[in-house]
This record gives structure tokens, C-alpha cells and sequence, in this order.
């Protein structure tokens, strides 16, 4: 097994891209188990960053917008097919930063993989409270399929998170994992580890962790200076 662990610490300033659905069936909001979110541990292969909060940049700047304290992709392969975990942890400043935070959006294509969250927490004047399957966190499941490909579903899971004020600190995590009978075409990707480590959004630690496979042939970019 090769452990290819890159990361950034980078500030920069968000930019929203404009999320179109057509053709979409939308759920009520509702509990996550309620909505078809399903939920497991943090798997064993994670290498886990725990208090994260004391990246907090509360009093450097008061900027009206969130601050990604973390953001990061972890794989695997098991099997032969892709795991990918992610975890985003947002600080909010301000209450109108705490308003932006409260909703976020991902999406998936259950035709190539599936979605399951693996931690939902708030952190609360020092205190980290669970989110998962409590009214603090409603769901909602939006399906729509490709032009070109109508037998390949693409789901977005809306998260929404009410009473967010200032000062708090939302972390969550999620695991994607390809199906194993995937055909030869739509592998490709899945023998991939592409990871972004600069963004528009306000971070303060971007990281990678690629867990490679020993008999997988292996070449990498150089990780960026930053």
C-alpha cells in the first residue's frame, strides 16, 4: 500500500455555482433515515484529523461569509473498486454566514455508486452536539437522470440545518462508495484519484490522502507549493 498525503493551507473567497435540475422528483424535508440517507461509521482505513476547531479563525476577520476550516479527500480501494471519503468542517463568523452554511447540496450517481454519511455534528461554544436524525438537520433527495443517459440516475442530497448563529462550527463527513459490477467503461474513473487542493471558498486546510494499492501501476503529479 502506497500513502500519497498532500495539503494547503489557502485562503481564498467563495464563488456559488448555479445548480440546475430538471426532470427531478423532490422529497419533503424530513429526518435523514425518514428522507433514505443512510448512515455508517467512519471506516477503519481513515486516517481521522480530530479538533479540527482549533484551526478557528473567529476574531482574525469578520467577513460575512463562511470559512472552511477543513476540507478533504481520503481513498481507498477495496476489492478493486474506489472508496472515496470526504469531510468538510465550516465555521461561521456571523449570522450571515451561519445562514449560508445552513444548507449544503451533494450529489451522486447511484448507477456507479452509492452515498452514506458517516458524521453530522455541531460544535457549540466548545461542545459537540449530534446532528444525525434530529430536527437540528432535515434532508431532502432530488433524482434526475442524464440527457444522454436516462438509466443513470444522478441524486442530490439537500442538507439543511436550521438555528446555525454565529460562533458555531458545522462538521460533516460522507462516504462514496463505487459498485463493485461496474463494466470496463464506466471503471475508468474509478482507478482515478483526482483531488482539488485550491478553491474559491475560504479555507484554511485543503488535504488529500490517496491509500494507493500495491499492484496498481502508480504516477502522480507533484503535489502544488502553496
Amino acid at each position: 500500500m502506497v500513502r500519497v498525503v498532500c495539503f494547503a493551507l489557502v485562503q481564498a473567497v467563495l464563488r456559488l455555482g448555479a445548480i440546475m435540475l430538471s426532470a427531478f422528483l423532490v422529497t419533503m424535508p424530513a429526518f435523514a433515515e425518514e428522507a433514505g440517507l443512510k448512515r455508517v461509521p467512519v471506516p477503519e482505513w481513515v486516517d481521522y484529523l480530530p479538533d479540527i476547531t482549533a484551526l478557528s479563525g473567529i476574531g482574525s476577520d469578520e467577513i460575512d461569509r463562511p470559512r472552511y476550516l477543513l476540507r478533504e479527500m481520503q481513498f481507498t480501494w477495496v476489492g478493486g473498486s474506489r472508496q472515496i471519503w470526504e469531510r468538510q468542517v465550516i465555521e461561521m463568523a456571523t449570522d450571515g454566514a451561519a445562514t449560508e452554511a445552513g444548507t449544503q447540496i451533494f450529489d451522486y450517481n447511484s448507477a456507479l455508486e452509492d452515498f452514506t454519511l458517516t458524521g453530522a455534528s455541531l460544535w457549540r461554544d466548545g461542545e459537540e452536539i449530534e446532528l444525525w436524525d434530529t430536527p437540528q438537520m432535515a434532508v431532502e433527495l432530488f433524482s434526475t437522470s442524464y440527457e444522454a443517459s436516462p438509466l443513470n440516475p444522478q441524486y442530490f442530497v439537500m442538507m439543511t440545518f436550521p438555528g446555525l448563529r454565529a460562533g458555531d462550527s458545522l462538521d460533516l463527513s460522507y462516504l462514496r462508495r463505487s459498485h463493485p459490477d461496474l463494466s470496463d467503461s464506466e471503471r475508468g474513473l474509478d482507478q482515478e484519484a483526482v483531488v482539488p487542493l485550491q478553491f474559491d471558498d475560504r479555507v484554511t486546510l485543503a488535504r488529500a490522502v490517496v491509500n494507493w494499492p500495491a499492484w496498481k501501476r502508480f504516477s502522480f503529479r507533484p503535489c502544488p507549493r502553496r
